[in-house]
């Protein structure tokens, strides 16, 4: 058996993701095309997307044991707040997707263009998450300055694996 050595030359973040608010997915490890057209996209409004998991652990040691083994604890799934440009505040209306204590489904998909429509067979990350809060950014002095919504959410569920396989 012969060693196989892992190196891909990684594919660029920019211009190859995906988010999606979608207002429900049946089953997390399935999305279906029809459930991620039905989303709005995201990703051109955002600067930035990510989950990270807390987990602890637990140690047991027995009398027999020189050294204790670790036991895999509790899992916590963390989103980052969402920072997301919006337009004229008087006219904007993603903000009516992200409503305090309701429900949003992300879809994240990564390494094609996100202008690429949705197909099956593309692997993608489903979330469910509940908001927690919804406000506007501070705003400011600074040049440029666009208004802006942070919208902090609270990880329901996510997909089993890493990534899971979008349904026709």
């Amino acid at each position: 058996m012969s060693l196989t050595v892992f190196n891909p030359d990684g594919v660029e973040v920019l211009e190859n993701s995906a988010v999606i608010v979608a207002p429900a997915v049946a089953d997390l490890d399935k999305p279906t095309v029809a459930e991620y057209n039905a989303g709005t996209a995201i990703e051109c409004s955002i600067k930035s997307f990510g989950i990270s998991t807390d987990v602890s652990y637990a140690s047991s040691q027995y009398l027999c044991d020189k050294v204790a083994k670790k036991r895999v604890g509790n899992r916590e799934r963390n989103l980052e707040p969402l920072t997301i440009k919006i337009g004229d505040p008087q006219a904007e209306t993603i903000s009516e997707k992200f409503v305090e204590d309701s429900v949003v489904y992300l879809i994240h998909r990564p390494g094609l263009k996100h202008t690429t429509p949705a197909a099956a067979s593309q692997k993608a990350q489903v979330i469910k998450a509940r908001v927690a809060a919804v406000d506007l950014v501070p705003i400011g002095v600074e040049e440029g300055s666009v208004y802006e919504l942070r919208v902090a959410l609270a990880v329901e569920g996510r997909s089993s694996g890493l990534f899971v396989t979008i349904a026709s």
